[in-house]
């Protein structure tokens, strides 16, 4: 029996909600002196789409979750996934 083997493309779109003005200033201006080490997030952009590939990659929408992350309140950040457009679907037949 042959496998069926599907590539999908899609959009998502992550909303980051960010109560502690740290969840971006301590990669960024490199407060602690870890983060440099354990991600390269230079600025607010790096640290948004840090945040959104972890929703979606990883199923991650509390911060504390991730690695390097745990020390933050609860309520700190949070990401939801809240639309995805499926743009192609490919497949064929292996």
């Amino acid at each position: 029996m042959s496998a069926q083997v599907f590539d999908v493309e899609m959009q998502v779109t992550v909303r980051v909600t960010i109560k502690d003005p740290l969840v971006i200033r301590r990669p960024v201006e490199n407060i602690d002196n870890w983060q440099g080490d354990l991600y390269p997030l230079f600025t607010q952009d790096d640290v948004l789409e840090h945040l959104a590939y972890n929703a979606v990659v990883n199923g991650r929408e509390n911060a504390r979750l991730m690695d390097g992350w745990a020390d933050l309140p609860e309520d700190a950040v949070k990401m939801e996934v809240y639309s995805a457009d499926f743009l192609t679907a490919v497949g064929s037949t292996v």
